[in-house]
């Protein structure tokens, strides 16, 4: 049984249904003309990449860029005519941001859980300690008790942990307490920094092949499934070489520009100056070398007071290598060695 509104819905709906599917089709028409278009201008920016490719000289440079428009490539030595847009790649993206390393290297940290420290500098963690000591909660209450008998009060007492009974009302006084071991003041000094944007993570890592590889190949693809032929010569070759080579100079900045307080976990070299001396120094050859092929290479170095080691301090033995963590401050960059060096408030 229908109703009268019933039979006018499906009057209108019969009206209008002839216009609803002219107009899904237009949509449909126009969503494929537009698609159309996009795939002719990609074919017209390949075959003019590859255009300019092919008339480069082989020893050119060829460098690598991105942005919200697609990837541009650029040959060297060609003028504006030696640029061209590859659109339809917009995922292609920098791996050498900072802080996409930082972040990893971050949780990578901050995962490790509970940690045993050969190395704990008293001086540093007392004198942060002592700066982030008034916005801690109290730790420790001192509680007053007043003790009622039929409305008089007959005694006032001060006691630890009380223990509610009838009769008795109690106020508590927050108070701090400071006798807390150095292992414990330096957990909640790294819990501070860690909290902090400015603490730099990272500086010891560069990305992986694997991290950019793919999506260079990704071009390749890309290229060869539209004009049905690869890149000409080396191109592939020198694409790469290239994007290593801006990704060693990104990380080589970022080493330059590294201020405050440090968190680094990598593989060092133990050394000391000479046998006398009460420094040991931890070495990282930086990977990033291996992306350029300018001299000086790159290292950091943890310079390490003896004074401060602890348990397994005899594990820092002279020309081993050791994994550590290390949280520390920038103490100087040395432009003409290009040495990063740190001043550690804990090894672990």
């Amino acid at each position: 049984m229908t109703t009268a509104g019933d039979d006018i819905f499906l009057q209108s709906l019969n009206y209008w249904r002839p216009w609803i599917l002219t107009g899904v089709v237009l949509i449909a028409l126009l969503v494929a003309f537009f698609l159309v278009l996009k795939r002719i201008d990609k074919i017209g920016q390949y075959r003019q990449f590859s255009d300019v490719l092919r008339a480069a000289p082989a020893n050119s440079v060829v460098r690598l860029s991105s942005d919200k428009k697609g990837v541009h490539i650029r040959v060297d030595g060609r003028g504006d005519g030696g640029r061209a847009v590859l659109p339809g790649l917009e995922a292609f993206r920098m791996q050498a941001d900072p802080s996409h390393l930082a972040g990893m290297k971050r949780r990578l940290i901050t995962s490790m859980g509970p940690q045993s420290y050969y190395y704990l500098d008293t001086n540093q963690i007392e004198d942060l300690y002592s700066e982030v000591i008034q916005s801690l909660p109290a730790r420790s209450r001192e509680v007053e008790e007043e003790r009622s008998r039929g409305g008089e009060v007959s005694a006032k007492l001060k006691i630890v942990d009380p223990k509610l009974t009838r009769g008795v009302r109690t106020k508590t006084v927050e108070k701090f307490e400071e006798d807390l071991t150095l292992t414990k003041k330096y957990s909640i000094v790294r819990s501070r920094l860690f909290e902090s944007s400015a603490m730099v993570f990272g500086a010891e890592d560069v990305p992986a092949e694997s991290d950019f590889l793919p999506e260079i190949e990704g071009i390749f693809v890309e290229i060869e499934s539209i004009l049905g032929s690869g890149l000409p010569g080396d191109t592939g070759e020198r694409l790469v070489a290239e994007r290593k080579r801006k990704i060693g100079q990104e990380r080589l900045d970022y080493l330059r520009s590294a201020t405050g307080h440090v968190a680094l976990h990598g593989e060092f070299l133990v050394t000391r100056n000479t046998p006398a001396d009460e420094q040991r120094i931890l070495l990282l050859d930086h990977p990033l070398n291996e992306y350029l092929d300018t001299a000086p290479r790159a290292s950091i170095k943890i310079s390490c007071d003896d004074a401060y080691f602890r348990s397994g301090a005899h594990i820092f033995q002279d020309g081993t290598t050791i994994r550590v963590t290390c949280v520390g401050k920038v103490l100087s960059w040395n432009e003409a060695d290009r040495v990063l060096t740190i001043i550690p408030m804990a090894l672990s």
